[in-house]
């Protein structure tokens, strides 16, 4: 037989970009996979599973190296075993809790002011993998006169009381926006319609 080292935990998150879908869903952890390999994406035995913890912080790059480092650990334990004669396990996996991710649903990058604070925040983080592009999507959102704009890099904020894309007030580090749960996004870096990437006050300029 043959393993395939997935950087998901399986069964609840099969298929790809999964790491990224861990942080969008507010997930507290996520798991990297090495798996006997059988007709069907990501349905066979599972022969070794880590948990991996996704710190606040995490960006999409930061969490797919943690998946990385731990997979190779994985492949290195698999390859130890083998060597001695002892078989990896197989642990069926419970298909009936199986979420298949695709390359079409990580696509789309418009955010939506009407998620709350921290869907806007992890959904820009999970696409953060600075300095390099993101693999999926960008994060967009389109101001009132009709232009877009990429979100780069977003934080959470105390700003209660806020209206659905309120624009509510800057400082050195940008601009806070209000999102569905009446609470504050602070943008703190954009790339605007020139692709000209703009930090911290400057942004008022361009929302």
């Amino acid at each position: 037989g043959c393993l395939n080292l997935h950087p998901g935990q399986l069964p609840e998150y099969a298929g790809l970009h999964t790491h990224q879908w861990a942080i969008r869903n507010d997930e507290p952890s996520c798991a990297t996979t090495l798996h006997w390999m059988k007709e069907g994406i990501d349905t066979g035995d599972i022969a070794y599973m880590r948990e991996i913890l996704i710190g606040p912080r995490d960006t999409g790059l930061s969490l797919f190296m943690k998946c990385m480092k731990s997979g190779a650990e994985l492949v290195i334990k698999a390859l130890d075993d083998i060597a001695v004669g002892v078989e990896p396990p197989k642990t069926a996996q419970d298909l009936t809790r199986r979420k298949l991710y695709t390359n079409e649903h990580a696509r789309c990058g418009s955010i939506r002011w009407e998620w709350s604070s921290r869907q806007i925040y992890n959904f820009v983080r999970a696409a953060d993998y600075h300095p390099f592009d993101s693999p999926t999507y960008v994060p967009t959102a389109t101001l009132i006169d009709g232009r877009e704009i990429s979100i780069l890099k977003a934080e959470l904020v105390a700003d209660p009381n806020l209206e659905v894309g309120q624009v509510s007030s800057s400082d050195s580090r940008g601009v806070i926006v209000g999102a569905g749960d009446r609470q504050g996004v602070l943008i703190t870096k954009i790339r605007d319609h020139n692709q000209a990437v703009v930090k911290g006050a400057a942004i008022t300029e361009v929302i």
